[in-house]
C-alpha cells in the first residue's frame, strides 16, 4: 500500500488541528490500508469536530475507486451508522459534503454512478432504521453481541422498496438501470453532439487565417503546459528537498568543496542515508516530468 504526504488519518487531523479551525479532513474510503476500522476513524474525527466530507468509492487492493458499496457494503452501512449517529449528537459546525470519486474502467460512468447512488442511499436508509436506544444500552453494559444485532437487523432489512418509492414519488424511476438502458439517453446524446476539432475553419476565416489560428491556439496551450509541467516539477523537487532535510550551503562550509568559494550547494543533512537517492529520485521526477509534457502537447491536436 502506499502513502503521500498524509499518510494515514492521525497526520491528516494533526496537519488540520495545526491549521486551525476551518481545516478540517477528508475521508476517502478508497485512501485506507486493508482491514482498517474506517467506520472508527469517522467517529473519531467527528469527536474533535474534523469531519470535513467523504469521497465515496470502494477498493480491494488499494486505490482502485471501484463502485460504492461493491466490495465492502457492510462497511458503507457502519460508515453511514457513525453519520447517522453525529447527526442526533451533532457538534459545531458538523456538515460533511459528500461526493462519488470513483473511476470507471470497464463500465459505463452513468451506470456505475446510478447504481453507486443507490447503494449509498440503501445504506443510509438501513442506518436510519437502527434502534439507537437499543445499541446505546448495548454499549453502555459493554454488551458486544446485543450491540451487532442491533446493527445486523437494520442491515439485513430489505430497504429497496422503500428507496424505490421515495425516487417515484420524487419524479425519478423505481428501476433505474433498466429505465436508463430503456431510454437509450446515451445513444441519442452520442448523435446530438458534434465532435469538435481543431481542424475545423470558422465561417468567415480562410484557410491560411485558420491554420495561423490553429498554431496560435496549439502555442498557447504549450506554454501553458511547459509552465504547468515546470511548477508542478518545482513543487515536487522541493518536496523531495524537504523529505530529505535538504538546504543552500555555502561551499566553504562543505569540507568537500571548500575551493568553491561563494557557490552553492545542496547537502543531505541527515546521516547514514544513501547520497545516490535523491539524485535517482530527481531522474525519475524529471523523466515523468518529460513523458507528461509530451502527452500533454499532444492533446489539443
Amino acid at each position: 500500500f502506499y502513502s503521500t504526504v498524509i499518510s494515514d488519518w492521525g497526520s491528516s487531523i494533526l496537519a488540520a488541528q495545526e491549521l486551525g479551525e476551518k481545516a478540517k479532513c477528508l475521508v476517502d474510503l478508497g485512501h485506507h490500508a486493508p482491514n482498517v476500522n474506517i467506520e472508527q476513524i469517522v467517529a473519531r474525527l467527528h469527536r474533535f469536530g474534523k469531519l470535513g466530507g467523504f469521497h465515496f468509492n470502494d477498493s480491494k487492493y488499494g486505490d482502485d475507486d471501484l463502485d460504492s458499496g461493491s466490495i465492502n457494503p457492510h462497511q458503507l452501512f457502519l460508515v453511514f451508522n457513525e453519520l447517522v449517529e453525529a447527526e442526533h449528537n451533532p457538534r459545531d459546525g458538523f456538515g460533511p459534503s459528500y461526493m462519488i470519486d470513483q473511476s470507471h474502467n470497464v463500465t459505463d460512468p452513468i451506470e456505475s454512478m446510478l447504481s453507486s447512488a443507490e447503494a449509498i442511499t440503501q445504506c443510509y436508509a438501513k442506518a436510519l432504521l437502527v434502534d439507537r436506544e437499543a445499541l446505546h444500552s448495548a454499549q453502555a453494559a459493554n454488551d458486544t453481541m446485543m450491540a451487532f444485532h442491533a446493527l445486523r437487523r437494520p442491515y439485513n432489512t430489505d430497504v429497496a422498496p422503500i428507496t424505490a418509492m421515495a425516487r417515484l414519488e420524487a419524479g425519478g424511476a423505481i428501476d433505474v438501470l433498466s429505465s436508463y438502458r430503456t431510454s437509450r439517453w446515451r445513444e441519442r446524446k452520442a448523435q446530438e453532439r458534434k465532435p469538435v476539432r481543431l481542424t475545423e475553419r470558422p465561417k468567415g476565416c480562410s484557410e491560411r487565417g485558420a491554420f495561423q489560428q490553429a498554431l496560435q491556439i496549439a502555442g498557447e496551450n504549450l506554454l501553458y503546459l511547459v509552465r504547468r509541467v515546470a511548477a508542478e516539477f518545482l513543487e515536487i523537487l522541493q518536496r523531495i528537498c524537504d523529505a530529505f532535510r535538504m538546504r543552500k550551503i555555502a561551499a566553504e562550509q562543505d569540507p568537500l568543496d571548500r575551493n568553491q568559494v561563494f557557490e552553492f550547494v545542496h547537502i543531505v543533512l541527515v546521516e547514514r542515508r544513501d547520497p545516490d537517492v535523491p539524485f535517482k529520485l530527481f531522474a525519475r521526477v524529471d523523466l515523468e516530468g518529460v513523458r507528461h509534457l509530451a502527452m500533454r502537447s499532444i492533446e489539443p491536436l
